[in-house]
């Protein structure tokens, strides 16, 4: 099966979360490696990623070789997609207000709507928007 899968799921794979956050997280991340999920992210996931590793990484203060691991984990599990987010600002603008969703959680809804296929998320504001546009969301 194949889901888009957003930086707050992601990046549960690599930092520590609590009880239900983690065991979904983990569910995802070993259903992937088994072969089960192929997970797709839209570009902005990267810069997601990048931004709380390296923000994250120097307020624990740990080496630079532990976050670039924490990225490899992430990115070998990640297949890259481009899509709308790679759009104008006026056309995410104008997804982002259609769907009344932040921009870059808009970035994802597009995604999962083009591909025709579910989010992974832990996030409360893209579920929502998942849900409004009848986008499945994954369940363990």
């Amino acid at each position: 099966m194949q889901w888009v899968v957003d930086a707050s799921v992601a990046l549960a794979w690599v930092f520590e979360t609590e009880g239900q956050s983690q065991r979904f997280a983990a569910e995802i991340y070993h259903a992937q490696q088994a072969g089960v999920l192929k997970l797709h992210t839209p570009a902005v996931f990267h810069a997601e990623i990048a931004y709380r590793l390296a923000k994250t990484g120097r307020a624990k203060k740990l080496k630079s070789v532990t976050i670039l691991e924490q990225a490899e984990v992430i990115a070998m599990a990640i297949d890259f997609t481009e899509h709308l987010g790679n759009s104008d600002c006026v056309t995410l603008t104008r997804f982002a207000l259609e769907h009344n969703i932040q921009g870059y959680d808009a970035i994802y809804l597009a995604l999962a709507l083009e591909k025709r296929i579910g989010v992974a998320t832990l996030d409360k504001g893209l579920a929502s928007a998942c849900r409004r546009a009848g986008v499945a969301l994954y369940t363990p």
